[in-house]
């Protein structure tokens, strides 16, 4: 059995002409350029949300000072990564009246007692008016257990509210500039600062 043809012709298939065709490879080659060159790490939103972070962890790191009687600090320290980058970090600390120990996140909220900035971050630590740069993390005790001596966190908390006045300011790794910083002062008092910093 024979299928009906019909007797209308089909419509006729229109193709790219070569115009349209050049044209959208040049529109996508400038958003794949774009795409390469534009750097979104490192931006404001990030360094701000790095430094809401500290900061609430800051004031109840102060909390759990007074509460418990015994001095905690924030130490700041670089650490060599497992591909071989260097990493600024800082880990949460408290005494115990022998030596320093890590504190326990859940304390402040925190997934780890130590913690190491976006690999497209940096920061500038300030305390008493000078800058400090990040060293190797230390061993909080010796081999036999006994109290590093060479150790002591850049950043005091004491059970009396006080602690060591800084500023720290975050900023995308390579600018020269900090969009964010965090200003402490020696009542404890934590204030998150947005604007231009220049280094």
């Amino acid at each position: 059995m024979k299928t009906p043809t019909s007797n209308s012709e089909p419509a006729p298939q229109r193709g790219f002409t070569l115009l349209e065709l050049m044209m959208v490879l040049l529109l996508l080659g400038l958003l794949v350029g774009a795409g390469l060159t534009l750097d979104f790490s490192g931006s404001p939103s990030s360094q701000r949300q790095v430094a809401t972070q500290l900061a609430g962890q800051l004031q109840l790191a102060a909390l759990e000072a007074v509460q418990s009687g015994n001095e905690w600090g924030l130490d700041f320290f670089m650490r060599t990564t497992a591909d071989g980058n260097n990493a600024s970090g800082y880990r949460w600390l408290w005494h115990d009246g022998k030596r320093w120990q890590n504190a326990d996140p859940a304390l402040l909220h925190a997934s780890a007692a130590d913690y190491l900035l976006p690999a497209e971050l940096e920061w500038q630590l300030t305390v008493d008016g000078s800058t400090l740069q990040p060293e190797p993390q230390q061993a909080l005790a010796t081999t036999n257990g006994a109290a590093n001596p060479r150790f002591r966190p850049e950043i005091l908390l004491s059970p009396q509210r006080e602690g060591t006045p800084f500023s720290l300011q975050l900023c995308a790794r390579g600018h020269q500039s900090c969009t964010t910083a965090i200003d402490v002062d020696e009542l404890g008092r934590v204030t998150v600062r947005d604007g231009d910093a220049q280094r």
